[in-house]
């Protein structure tokens, strides 16, 4: 079994990170290969939980809860009308789910999934804890490089 990945993340690693408190990571290329669900690249979740039945497979147990506005930007509308036109979202049609499973191989694991820079993190965590008036994630973060460019010319 090869658990070196292109990004060097590890089954090793990515249990011991585990064994402290759920994982926040983005989603990458490589989720478009493995699954065939809600996943997009460059969705966020939190890895719950992993088992692992045989060698080549891994099971991720995810919650896009806590990502669910900032995940938004990233949905894509292929799941198919009664005419067969791919023109409705996951939401739309009962698919998209708080919490799931991704069935990912063990080899790809570095190419599905990354783990999110605390720094990043730190900002969802701040417009969860309070939006400042923004109506949305985006509108927060445009908010925030307003200000931080207001007070750069104001120097």
């Amino acid at each position: 079994m090869n658990q070196q990945t292109t990004n060097t993340l590890t089954l090793d690693v990515l249990k011991s990170s585990l064994a402290i408190e759920p994982l926040a990571v983005t989603l990458g290329n490589g989720i478009i290969d493995e699954t065939d669900g809600y996943e997009e690249v460059g969705m966020r979740c939190h890895i719950l939980s992993i088992d692992y039945e045989d060698s080549d497979y891994i099971h991720l147990k995810v919650s896009y809860a806590e990502f669910d506005e900032y995940n938004k930007a990233f949905e894509t509308a292929n799941y198919h009308d009664a005419d067969g036109n791919a023109c409705l979202y996951a939401r739309e049609v009962g698919a998209y789910k708080t919490e799931d499973t991704l069935y990912v191989k063990i080899e790809s694991l570095g190419s599905v999934i990354t783990i999110l820079e605390l720094a990043r993190y730190s900002l969802l965590q701040e417009f969860l804890a309070d939006p400042a008036g923004a109506t949305s994630y985006t509108d927060f973060l445009e908010n925030k490089i307003f200000t931080l460019r207001a007070k750069l010319e104001g120097q």
